[in-house]
């Protein structure tokens, strides 16, 4: 299988370009394997293969049932279909069916009920579960507008979620950490970012500034580590050796002086350390790419709004409130922009105008956020459908 993850801002065009793309990738003359097994050069065209595509959603909102115009969700259909997995998840199983648009198998979309909490563990185990087919696609598109998601599957995500066999462990850890004052705990923080330079009392467990009758669990989250500076890995740019399990990100100044940053922070590489948190096997992929769609920020804003007046056109008022007959104010709200601001209108605390004006700017202060998020991501920017393919052509 290969991973095509494509990103982009709200309005860029991410669902009609992963369409595009399925379909070019249908109608590549790759020769591929059938169920995800790769590509095979010089293999004679008669023995090749039709590739199977899939797309993905990642979209935190679409996963939803019912939120269909609020989310610019594409109008496709459910389809008998037995040849793929289940879109379930325990969030609502559709059985022998999956979510077609425009002749392209869609999933991880229009499955979970409105009243389900629905998070990136969630999502995960999902997207792990309708991989887990011997009917594996040769390529999966993964698309949509929450970032999060997206990155949990391409970085393969550690979800924090702790074996049964330690959790009274970790609960007590967690609650003697809590009792440290900051400035121990900013001790506890330097000791170990600061690794290749422990003093033998602290790899030995021994923190004077530990108060005395502390749980021996506190006592010894710096001793977890002993043997780490032999451990020899990858060092930062500092070129000082991390401890075995220890995170490569480091606190900037507002987090070292946050205590609940820095208990976080301690907590979650003692857990990473000890082997505590579950393993998640993630979907083997052959090769990873990660594109982001590049849009002038003037056209942005101009597709946004464009956008915005054609979901008023198509019946956003009458959805939510619909919604809010059925669910309340309180949830609808959790889904926030066009739904929080019309179930405000709703109630009478905007004006039409001031309802209008305020899902504008608030999406264009969306769009800039993403855009922020993705400048930090390894993406390759593109324009184009023809741009992405070329790159993958070249770097197949």
């Amino acid at each position: 299988m290969i991973l095509i993850t494509l990103l982009g801002q709200t309005s860029s065009g991410k669902s009609e370009m992963a369409v595009e793309l399925a379909k070019t990738l249908l109608a590549s003359n790759l020769p591929l394997s059938r169920g995800g097994q790769g590509v095979f050069r010089n293999v004679e065209a008669s023995q090749a293969c039709h590739p199977t595509v899939w797309i993905v959603n990642c979209d935190s909102r679409q996963v939803f049932k019912e939120l269909n115009i609020g989310t610019g969700k594409v109008e496709g259909k459910w389809v008998e279909s037995a040849n793929f997995p289940l879109s379930s998840g325990g969030q609502g199983v559709f059985k022998n069916k999956t979510f077609h648009y425009k002749a392209i198998p869609h999933f991880l979309i229009d499955y979970v009920a409105i009243e389900q909490k629905y998070n990136v563990s969630n999502f995960v185990q999902d997207f792990i579960k309708i991989l887990d087919t011997q009917n594996k696609p040769d390529y999966v598109i993964l698309t949509g507008g929450t970032g999060l998601y997206a990155k949990a599957i391409y970085n393969e995500m550690e979800l924090g979620q702790i074996q049964p066999d330690f959790e009274k462990l970790f609960n007590q850890t967690k609650s003697d950490l809590q009792i440290l004052s900051l400035f121990e705990l900013q001790e506890n923080y330097l000791s170990l970012v600061n690794s290749s330079k422990l003093k033998p009392s602290v790899l030995a467990g021994q923190l004077p500034s530990c108060p005395t009758g502390q749980s021996e669990q506190v006592r010894l989250v710096l001793g977890t580590y002993q043997g780490a500076t032999s451990s020899k890995l990858p060092p930062d740019k500092g070129d000082t050796a991390k401890p075995r399990g220890f995170s490569t990100q480091r606190l900037n100044n507002s987090d070292f002086n946050n205590p609940r940053r820095l208990q976080s922070f301690l907590l979650r590489n003692m857990a990473k350390a000890n082997n505590w948190y579950s393993q998640i096997n993630y979907p083997k992929f052959e090769k990873k790419f990660l594109f982001a769609i590049a849009r002038e920020q003037d056209q942005l804003k101009k597709l946004i709004e464009k956008r915005l007046q054609a979901r008023i056109q198509q019946g956003l008022l009458q959805e939510v409130q619909t919604l809010i007959a059925k669910y309340g104010h309180p949830r609808i709200e959790d889904f926030g922009l066009e739904y929080r601001l019309t179930s405000l209108y709703l109630k009478g605390h905007l004006t039409e105008t001031d309802w209008k004006e305020n899902m504008l700017k608030e999406n264009l202060a969306y769009a800039k956020r993403q855009l922020t998020w993705l400048k930090k991501e390894p993406a390759v920017w593109v324009e184009t459908v023809e741009q992405l393919t070329k790159f993958l052509k070249i770097n197949f």
